[in-house]
């Protein structure tokens, strides 16, 4: 058997261009020259207001002139989770897999 070498791959906030997600829990990023870094949230323990505002905080940097995240509304669903409380997230507030994907920001 052949064993496949691990490849670690960087993504820049700045390169990013697209933000996907499915709506159960597979988060995609693509970067500008195509790749795509799939992030399968539903094996992580974060609770779903985390994982929705993880989703917001990427997609933040693609309504960013500089490419900067916003991490304000994770910081305050993993604080309401460290205090043992779940912050509400309802359907209607999660992303959806078929949200319209904002165009690439011109270089």
């Amino acid at each position: 058997a052949q064993r496949q070498a691990n490849i670690v791959r960087e993504l820049r906030f700045a390169d990013l261009r697209a933000v996907n997600w499915d709506g159960v829990g597979c988060l995609e990023l693509e970067d500008s020259s195509g790749f795509t870094i799939s992030l399968p949230l539903y094996a992580s323990p974060l609770q779903d207001a985390a994982r929705f505002a993880l989703v917001e905080g990427f997609r933040s940097t693609l309504r960013s002139p500089g490419g900067l995240a916003n991490w304000s509304q994770l910081h305050a669903a993993l604080t309401e989770e460290a205090r043992g409380k779940r912050p509400e997230a309802t359907s209607s507030s999660w992303p959806s897999a078929s949200a319209p994907r904002l165009p690439p920001r011109l270089a």
